[in-house]
């Protein structure tokens, strides 16, 4: 008998793995059907009826269509606090920066040195005031003669909640007192460890008798250290380094060569302590949209998101800005290249308990958030309305780059420049009502 020709083994194989996979599949069909036919006379629960709701479809909506972003301003935010590690001294357009800066008592906690505080003038040799000056600057680098400052006595209170206008008023600095003063020629590509500042000795010997009777009970004999306050020809902001709670680093003190009772020559350093940097706030238009580290400024862009439906499933959100290179002031570190957006729990009150924060990409001439979504969902629970603040990179950067960098808003007369917001959902209707009741 001719059977044809044999087939492989594998075929077998095969022929009977797809037959056992035919009983699999059918079981789950059936399993599948009986689960529907069981429960299609069963009222979905409340999370039923959001599932379903969910899967019925999806809705995009983009600024480009519907008025999503209301407005954007800039706003005068604050630090306070102070010791930041660094201080800037300095001049460049609209902006100018001063620090105060308050030294150790070295007579505090020893009598060895009291007799310092009765020392002759003569026998002082030498006085400096040693400053460190770092890399990062703001203004016109390329003049190595652009930074030059004054330094006067501080001689009224002044704490870590001072601001530009507090230390500002008359009273605070003693500016018919010139104590020191900073007019170096600086090699931008050899920048010295530090800078040696010629620093009057009588005002020297005049904190060191406050201290001393400071220490013996007379308590309104207080230091409240120096100002360094920038010339009116200044060009350039500079960044100095000062003193961190619980570090050994490089920060400004002050050294007394002199002569001792035996006529031998010793020296007495008095480091830094506190300082804190004020910078002028520049005068905000309206309608301009920034952020600017060191004032600090901060952007403020409120959005409007009634439109969609109460409850939404937000599935994501995206919002790109578009820089404004014009109205941008960059230092000679570059540009960041990431910026945060943050959403506060009350849109009254933009400084206070952030809720959500958000991480933005600067690619090319935008920055763009990838991921907003939850600012979305959060306001679409209350009344659709609300605003993410952004600001600098990080933390750092805000406290210690005086950078800005400028947006469009969404009133720019070029719409391809304006904010966009791009946002995919799906609506909740039943879940909606379910609530409601």
């Amino acid at each position: 008998m001719n059977r044809g020709p044999s087939r492989p083994r594998f075929a077998y194989i095969l022929e009977a793995k797809l037959k056992r996979f035919g009983k699999i599949l059918s079981g789950f069909i059936f399993a599948a059907l009986s689960l529907a036919l069981f429960s299609c006379n069963e009222e979905p629960t409340v999370m039923g009826y959001a599932l379903l709701s969910d899967t019925l479809y999806i809705s995009a909506v983009s600024s480009d269509k519907e008025p999503l972003l209301d407005s954007a301003v800039s706003y005068l935010s604050s630090f306070k606090m102070m010791n930041f590690g660094a201080f800037f001294v300095g001049k460049f357009k609209d902006l100018e920066a001063l620090s105060f800066e308050r030294f150790e008592e070295p007579l505090k906690l020893t009598d060895t040195l009291d007799f310092l505080a009765d020392l002759p003038s003569e026998k002082i040799l030498e006085c400096k005031l040693y400053m460190f000056m770092d890399s990062y600057s703001l203004g016109d680098s390329l003049d190595a003669n652009s930074l030059s400052f004054k330094i006067y006595p501080v001689v009224d209170y002044w704490s870590h909640l001072s601001n530009w206008d507090s230390v500002s008023r008359e009273g605070i600095v003693d500016y018919s007192r010139l104590v020191g003063e900073f007019s170096e020629t600086i090699d931008k590509t050899k920048l010295p460890k530090s800078f040696a500042i010629d620093f009057d000795k009588n005002l020297a010997l005049e904190w060191l008798k406050k201290w001393r009777d400071y220490k013996n009970g007379d308590s309104s004999q207080i230091v409240w250290g120096l100002a360094y306050v920038p010339d009116e020809n200044c060009r350039i902001i500079r960044r100095f380094s000062g003193p961190v709670v619980g570090q050994d680093n490089d920060a400004s003190f002050i050294k007394i060569v002199y002569l001792d009772s035996l006529g031998q020559k010793d020296s007495l350093e008095i480091k830094a302590a506190v300082d804190k940097y004020f910078v002028k706030p520049p005068k905000i238009e309206k309608g301009e949209f920034y952020v600017q580290g060191g004032v600090p400024i901060r952007g403020a862009l409120y959005f409007d998101v009634s439109s969609i439906p109460p409850l939404s499933a937000i599935h994501a959100a995206r919002l790109v800005l578009s820089i404004d290179y014009a109205r941008s002031l960059i230092g000679n570190y570059g540009m960041d290249s990431v910026f945060y957006g943050h959403l506060p729990a009350d849109p009254q009150n933009r400084d206070t308990n952030f809720v959500r924060s958000y991480l933005g990409e600067k690619i090319s001439d935008k920055v763009v958030f990838e991921t907003i979504a939850s600012a979305i969902e959060a306001r679409n629970r209350a009344d659709g309305k609300g605003v993410v603040i952004f600001r600098s990179a990080d933390r750092s950067n805000e406290l210690l780059e005086l950078d800005k960098v400028a947006f469009y808003g969404p009133d720019a007369p070029d719409s391809s420049k304006r904010p966009k917001l791009a946002i995919l959902y799906s609506p909740r209707e039943k879940l909606t009502e379910s609530v409601k009741k």
